[in-house]
């Protein structure tokens, strides 16, 4: 999981059109200027394993938010796109396309959960839409960025793993330990 974080004095964004994965978004919102002051944009690019988020994930996002001193964080979140064939991937273990996407749906909405749970205003950007986004700088920029390792996936499936869970948003990616295995 990378994470980036960047405070602005104020952030826009503009659903304008959805992609082909994206959420649900009431047409009423398509077009439609959601604004930010003192905010920290906090970008999360998610990798085939990092579902369910741990807590050092939160702690880390938490520290963010404290290091900043913004009074709003803004998530968005993207899948990380791992070419067929490339280092990261076996041909033989390839992720699941649909299962990733289910994952980083997962990861935007735990992270909004036990943002708000912890105090923060927290607000996810829609998963999936095309946005115009306008920025304005701080007086005092401030960048973080952050690399966290997902745990290892077991080196084998050995039959004891977890059922599969349910994506209600995803109905036909059910995950289990053994479909989230990814090599380094």
């Amino acid at each position: 999981m990378r994470i980036f974080g960047s405070r602005w004095r104020s952030f826009e964004y503009t659903p304008v059109d959805a992609g082909p994965c994206a959420v649900e978004l009431p047409s009423a919102a398509v077009g439609v200027p959601r604004r930010f002051f003192d905010c920290l944009l906090v970008r999360i690019v998610v990798e085939p394993g990092d579902c369910p988020i741990s807590a050092d994930a939160v702690r880390a996002v938490r520290r963010l938010c404290t290091d900043s001193d913004a009074s709003f964080v803004v998530l968005a979140g993207s899948p990380l796109c791992v070419a067929g064939g490339s280092p990261s991937t076996l041909a033989s273990d390839r992720a699941d396309v649909l299962t990733h996407l289910a994952d980083t749906l997962d990861v935007l909405a735990e992270f909004t959960d036990r943002l708000e749970e912890h105090g923060e205003r927290a607000h996810a950007i829609p998963f999936g839409w095309n946005v115009a986004c306008r920025m304005e700088m701080p007086a005092r920029p401030w960048t973080s960025t952050l690399t966290l390792r997902a745990p290892a996936p077991p080196a084998r499936f050995d039959g004891f793993a977890p059922p599969p869970r349910a994506r209600p948003h995803c109905p036909h990616a059910l995950v289990s330990a053994h479909s989230r295995t990814f090599h380094r």
